[in-house]
C-alpha cells in the first residue's frame, strides 16, 4: 500500500529531523571535547572509545540490543555511558534505568549525567529531581539510578543499563551474591522493559569469575542471546587497548599482582580454580648467594588458627630484592614441623637468630588468631618488638582466602622470580607441597601461607622515600 502524499511529506519530515539529531560521537565533543567548557581537562576520543559510542548510537532509532560490554577497569566505559545516557535524555523522550552494584555509584552515576544534561542546554523538571530519579523537561526523558538490589517493581523503561553489578573480589567469589544479583537481573531488571520487542538491554561489566552475570549472559542462560563486545587489555598482537593510559609496562606491573586477577579484570576471560597455581620452581646456587643488597623477612603459619585438621607449623624465611616486576627472591630457609606451639615459637627464635636479630617476624593475627603475636611474645620474650601480624597490602588484602593470598607470589613465582636452593634438606617437601596446592580446602598448606605472607610482606612496587633517604619497610640486613 503506497503513502498518500501527505503522508509521504510527513514521513520526509521526520527523516530529516531525525538526520538533524546530533550523533553519539558528536554531543560527548560538544559537551566535554577541547571547545567545551571542559576545556582544560577535555575528554579526546580514542579509537576504543569511538568503537563503544558506535555500538551504542542504534539506541537512537529504537534498535533492541542486547548486548553486553567486557572492558578492563578504568579504560573509560563508565564515562562513555554517562556521555550516551545524557544524550539520549537531551534528546530523546526515553525512559531509562541504570543500575549498579550498589546506590553510592549509581547515585555519582546520576549526578555526572545531570552535570552533562545542563552542559547540553537542558534542564531538569522541578519536583521531579531526586537524585536516584528525574526527569528532562525539553523531551521528557526519564532516568531512574540506584543499586540493583534497591526496589525496580512499578517502573517501565525503554532502555536498561547494568553497569559493574558485582562489587568486588569478594562479592564475585560468593555464590550467594552470584545468584542474589543474577534473580535481580533476570527477575527484576529483566521484566521492566515496555516493549521487549523493541527495548534494549545492555549490560557493562569488568569480569570477575567464570559464573559472574556477564559469563551467565555468554551461556545463555537469560533466554536471550547477547552481543559481546570484548576488549581486553592486551589484544593477541600485544598491542594495549588504551596505550596512553595503560602502556605495556604498566600492564605488565598489574600482571605481576597474580595471573587470576589479570586473566578475570584485564583480560576478561575468567580462569577457574582448583588448577595449579605454582609449577615447578627456578633454582639458585645457595652457596654462592650474597646477603648484601637483600631485604630478609620471617613468615610463620602456625597449626591450630581456624583450620579444619591439626597441620604443622611453618616458618619461611624469603630474601627480595628490586621492585616491581623486577623483583626477585630466595627461600632462604624453612621451618616446618608438628609440635605443640611453645616447641614451634622456640624453634623460630632460634631460626631469627640464624638469620639475624633485625630481622622481623610476620604471622597472621585476624579472625581466630588475633591474639598470635602476643602469645608468641609471651611464650619468649627474645622476641618482643620483632613480632607483627601481617597486614594488607595495595596488591592482596589480609583477610583474603588462601587463593588469592597466593596471587602475587605465585605469578613471580612462575616467572622465575622466586627460586629454591638448589641443594637444601628441607626443598623437596617444601616444592612438593607447592606445586601440588590449587587453594581448594588443600590437606597441606601451611608452607605456601608462610611463602606468601612472606612475599607480600616484603614486596614493594616501588620505593620508598622517607626524609630524603630510599628504602622500604622491612630492609633488614642482620
Amino acid at each position: 500500500m503506497s503513502l498518500t502524499a501527505a503522508e509521504q511529506e510527513e514521513l520526509d519530515a521526520l527523516l530529516d529531523e531525525e538526520d538533524e539529531i546530533e550523533t553519539a560521537e558528536a554531543f560527548v565533543v560538544r559537551v566535554s571535547g577541547p571547545e567545551s567548557r571542559r576545556r582544560n581537562n577535555p575528554i579526546r576520543i580514542t579509537p576504543h572509545l569511538r568503537e563503544l559510542l558506535g555500538e551504542l548510537e542504534p539506541l537512537r532509532n529504537g534498535v533492541p540490543l542486547r548486548l553486553l560490554i567486557n572492558w578492563p577497569p578504568r579504560h573509560g566505559k563508565s564515562t562513555a555511558i554517562a556521555h550516551v545516557i545524557a544524550w539520549l535524555l537531551c534528546h530523546f523522550p526515553m525512559n531509562i534505568a541504570y543500575a549498579a552494584y550498589g546506590d553510592g555509584l549509581a547515585h555519582r552515576m546520576s549526578h555526572e549525567v545531570r552535570r552533562l544534561v545542563r552542559e547540553a542546554g537542558c534542564t531538569l523538571v522541578e519536583g521531579e529531581a531526586k537524585i536516584d530519579e528525574w526527569r528532562v523537561r525539553e523531551t521528557g526523558a526519564c532516568l531512574v539510578a540506584r543499586g540493583i538490589n534497591s526496589e525496580w517493581t512499578g517502573y517501565g523503561f525503554d532502555v536498561v543499563f547494568i553497569d559493574d553489578p558485582i562489587k568486588g573480589r569478594e562479592a564475585a567469589e560468593s555464590i550467594t551474591i552470584r545468584d542474589k544479583v543474577w534473580d535481580k537481573i533476570v527477575d527484576d531488571l529483566g521484566s521492566r522493559l515496555d516493549d521487549p520487542q523493541h527495548g534494549s538491554f545492555v549490560v557493562i561489566q569488568t569480569r570477575w569469575h567464570l559464573d559472574d552475570p556477564g559469563g551467565r549472559l555468554l551461556e545463555g542462560r537469560f533466554g536471550e542471546p547477547f552481543a559481546r563486545m570484548l576488549r581486553p587489555a592486551v589484544n593477541d598482537n600485544g598491542q594495549a587497548l588504551w596505550p596512553e593510559r595503560f602502556p605495556i609496562p604498566v600492564l605488565e606491573r598489574i600482571r605481576a599482582r597474580g595471573e587470576y586477577g589479570w586473566w578475570s579484570l584485564w583480560m576478561q576471560e575468567p580462569r577457574p580454580r582448583g588448577t595449579q597455581v605454582f609449577q615447578e620452581p627456578a633454582q639458585y646456587d645457595e652457596a654462592a648467594w650474597v646477603r648484601d643488597g637483600w631485604r630478609i623477612a620471617i613468615a610463620a603459619d602456625t597449626a591450630g588458627t581456624g583450620k579444619k585438621q591439626a597441620d604443622y607449623h611453618a616458618a619461611v624465611v624469603l630474601g627480595m630484592r628490586g621492585y616491581g616486576v623486577a623483583t626477585e627472591a630466595v627461600v632462604l630457609d624453612v621451618l616446618h614441623m608438628q609440635s605443640a606451639l611453645p616447641v614451634f615459637v622456640r624453634a623460630l627464635a632460634r631460626l631469627r637468630r640464624k638469620w639475624g636479630r633485625a630481622v622481623r617476624v610476620h604471622v597472621e593475627a585476624f579472625g581466630l588468631a588475633a591474639a598470635l603475636p602476643d602469645t608468641i611474645v609471651e611464650l619468649c620474650p627474645e622476641l618482643s618488638g620483632w613480632v607483627e601480624p601481617v597486614k594488607s597490602t595495595p596488591e592482596v588484602k589480609v583477610s583474603a582466602d588462601k587463593f588469592m593470598r597466593a596471587q602475587p607470589c605465585s605469578a613471580a613465582w612462575n616467572d622465575g622470580r622466586v627460586r629454591v636452593p638448589k641443594s637444601a634438606e628441607w626443598v623437596d617437601k617444601f616444592v612438593r607441597e607447592l606445586v601440588v596446592f590449587t587453594g581448594n580446602d588443600d590437606p597441606h598448606d601451611d608452607q605456601v601461607d608462610a611463602l606468601c605472607h612472606a612475599f607480600n610482606a616484603l614486596y614493594r612496587a616501588r620505593p620508598e622515600v622517607r626524609r630524603g633517604v630510599v628504602g622500604v619497610n622491612n630492609v633488614m640486613f642482620g
